[in-house]
């Protein structure tokens, strides 16, 4: 893998050099993304339910359950299939650890 992703390289989004090198080092991957889907829109479709992925940025830890070792999202009324903690947070963890300790996570 030489890492000549198109995606990065020929994006008409990245309109400077160190943008393409920020796209490269992996400081943000928005561009390719929006690049990726421009070029192909029948293969891109958005999860507003989060019924596949969740960022968990803007949401408290008491907003999620641990049910059966599997996250419980009350906004949702259902199980979260991938939650995303921001900045190293796992999500599961400490609600794992909560419960073990039985307390509530808030």
């Amino acid at each position: 893998n030489n890492f000549r992703n198109p995606y990065v390289f020929h994006t008409s989004l990245a309109r400077t050099e160190t943008e393409r090198r920020k796209l490269q080092v992996g400081v943000s991957d928005q561009l390719a993304w929006h690049t990726y889907l421009w070029k192909h829109p029948q293969e891109i479709a958005l999860d507003y339910g989060a019924r596949l992925f969740l960022n968990t940025a803007g949401f408290k830890l008491q907003d999620f359950e641990l049910r059966d070792g599997r996250i419980w999202g009350h906004a949702f009324g259902r199980e979260v299939c991938f939650a995303h903690g921001n900045g190293g947070f796992n999500v599961a963890w400490a609600l794992l650890e909560c419960q073990r300790a039985e307390r509530d996570p808030a």
